[in-house]
């Protein structure tokens, strides 16, 4: 097998597609010089296009993703109204959770490319997604949690990111590292960032952006609604269940956590996002028009300020339902698995990354038979504990080993005949002691 067949089939395996636009020409000189398969799996696995797509082909649905949560379980979205303190409450929550449970740091193009089966199996989705989330999951009950900040700090907190974050091709960018702050804010070309930016991302839609854009705006574009838009923003922070301001943070966390039932651990250490300042002072003149032109902000920021001051941490009830890191039982997948901090998924793409690797190398090996390796996979799988993931696992290899019997020329032999039935063997035991070990789990659970 020639090295452009090999990444061809790669491809065609991993992404369901063949490589185009001179994608594949590295990774066959790769594999010319002396380079290892391995390799090449590992590119395309860590490429956008396949995180993107990854579960957006319904076939991993069953296969990497954890059973959704039961209907009657409250989930928490956290609602990120970009440099509000966000970032911070979302650290500060995530150590509850074990990692399939949650959602953090997505884009708008990943969120849509992700498929509603995963989506209903986290127990935290956080993300700059606006109304569009809680319109994804109609069905689901969601708790949702906001920070809204007082508007001049928020407009100083956006002008450093642009200065010191900026995409460096982004006009925007250069705009910010050519002026000061109060020019900045003063000139016709910004006021669109920064002008009642948090009433924007409580009422607008957001359209995806579809595949060719995803790479250029990840997070998609708004479109205008009707209506006013001080009427809707207050009427869409009345519907969020927790709303408070960024100096409240220790609050919302705990009141977060509460409404899961989740005892709260703190540590300062969580709260640790301190981003660079506007190392300049702020006229009362600029501080002046930014509140003029933030009125609706600083409406919403009073209405915030309000509703934190209301937080008070309810009761817990004496025996949380769904506690956390300890997962409910299910027809395949469970949190934890035989090696611990290894998921069912990972154990699972391992298997059958391994396995595919094995044939791979069997097959550009003249002379060499390692068909009776891939037992690796379904062995390797069953340390999921979980029999659907090994069955899977063991039927991969399976078909690599009637495959990979063509190039080492025993096709149709003995030989040939026993080295599949071998593998086989070893997938029905594999399946059979990984469904004995999923029992067990279920009942002591």
């Amino acid at each position: 097998m020639t090295e452009e067949r090999i990444v061809e089939s790669l491809y065609q395996a991993l992404l369901g597609r063949s490589p185009s636009g001179g994608e594949e020409v590295t990774k066959v000189e790769h594999l010319q010089r002396g380079g290892s398969v391995e390799d090449v799996i590992g590119w395309i696995l860590s490429s956008p296009e396949c995180c993107l797509w990854f579960y957006h082909n319904a076939i991993y649905d069953q296969l990497t993703a954890p059973d959704p949560l039961p209907p009657d379980v409250p989930r928490l979205y956290l609602w990120h109204v970009p440099k509000t303190g966000g970032t911070s409450l979302r650290e500060m929550l995530r150590p509850h959770f074990a990692e399939t449970e949650f959602c953090g740091a997505l884009s708008l193009s990943e969120l849509y490319r992700m498929s509603h089966y995963r989506l209903r199996t986290f127990r935290v989705i956080a993300g700059h997604f606006g109304p569009t989330l809680p319109q994804l999951l109609p069905e689901v009950p969601l708790v949702t949690v906001t920070l809204l900040r007082e508007p001049v700090s928020m407009v100083m907190s956006h002008y450093v990111h642009w200065r010191d974050q900026g995409n460096p091709g982004d006009p925007l960018t250069a705009l910010a590292r050519a002026m000061t702050f109060e020019k900045w804010c003063r000139s016709p070309d910004t006021l669109g960032l920064w002008s009642n930016p948090q009433a924007t991302s409580l009422c607008l839609q957001r359209i995806p952006p579809n595949r060719d854009q995803a790479q250029l705006a990840p997070e998609g574009s708004t479109v205008a609604s009707p209506g006013n838009l001080s009427e809707r923003a207050v009427a869409t922070l009345d519907r969020i269940d927790i709303v408070a301001t960024t100096g409240d943070l220790l609050a919302v966390y705990q009141t977060c956590l509460d409404r899961l039932g989740i005892e709260p651990f703190f540590d300062k250490s969580m709260r640790e996002n301190v981003g660079a300042g506007l190392n300049e002072p702020i006229s009362e003149s600029t501080r002046e028009w930014l509140l003029e032109h933030n009125t609706i902000d600083s409406d919403l920021f009073e209405r915030a300020q309000q509703r934190s001051a209301q937080l008070v941490a309810p009761a817990r009830p004496a025996a949380r339902a769904w506690p956390t890191r300890i997962p409910q039982p299910s027809s395949m997948q469970f949190s934890m698995t035989l090696i611990p901090r290894w998921s069912v998924s990972s154990l699972l793409v391992l298997a059958l990354v391994l396995t595919s690797a094995i044939a791979v190398t069997d097959a550009l090996l003249p002379g060499v038979i390692l068909i009776g390796l891939l037992i690796a996979g379904p062995c390797c799988a069953l340390f999921t504990g979980r029999w659907l993931a090994t069955a899977v696992a063991g039927a991969w290899a399976v078909a690599l080993a009637a495959v990979v019997g063509i190039p080492d020329g025993i096709w149709a032999t003995a030989t040939y005949a026993a080295y599949v039935v071998g593998v086989a063997i070893a997938t029905v035991t594999a399946s059979f002691a990984a469904a004995i070990i999923e029992r067990r789990q279920m009942l002591s659970t």
